[in-house]
C-alpha cells in the first residue's frame, strides 16, 4: 500500500513506523521494554561466577526462547550487563532478575529502567 503517510509495517494503520497495538504483544497482552543494567557484587571473586554460570546461562536461555529476555550484553566496563526484557510491567521485570540464580546468590544488584513507546501514540493518523 502506497500512502504519504507513514503506516504501521504491521497492520497498516497510519501511524508512525511501528503502531501502539503492534510493538510486542505476547500472549494476548501488550508489552514494554525494559532496560536493565546489572551490577556484579565486589564481593565475589571470577571463581565465584564461574562456579554458578552453567545455571545462570541456562536460566538466561529460557527467558530468551520464551521471548522475556531480548538481548544480553556485556558491559564495556567488565561489572556487569545490560539486558533488555520484554514484559508487561517494571514490577515483572524485578520479579524476572529477582529469579536469576546470580541474583539469588547475592552476586548481582540492579538498576532498572522501564520505557514508553516512542512519540506514535501522539501523532493523528491522518
Amino acid at each position: 500500500m502506497v500512502s504519504d503517510r507513514a503506516v504501521c509495517v504491521r497492520c497498516g494503520d497510519g501511524i508512525f513506523v511501528v503502531c501502539w497495538h503492534c510493538i510486542s504483544p505476547k500472549n494476548g497482552a501488550l508489552t514494554i521494554r525494559v532496560f536493565v543494567i546489572a551490577h556484579k557484587s565486589e564481593a565475589h571473586t571470577a571463581d565465584d561466577f564461574a562456579a554458578h554460570l552453567e545455571a545462570e546461562e541456562k536460566h538466561c536461555l529460557k527467558l530468551y526462547a520464551e521471548g522475556t529476555m531480548r538481548e544480553i550484553l556485556r558491559r564495556g566496563d567488565e561489572k556487569g550487563a545490560i539486558l533488555v526484557l520484554e514484559v508487561e510491567s517494571e514490577e515483572q521485570a524485578r520479579d524476572v532478575c529477582a529469579d536469576l540464580p546470580f541474583a539469588k546468590l547475592g552476586m548481582l544488584s540492579f538498576d532498572i529502567y522501564p520505557t514508553l513507546p516512542g512519540l506514535w501514540p501522539l501523532i493523528p493518523a491522518s
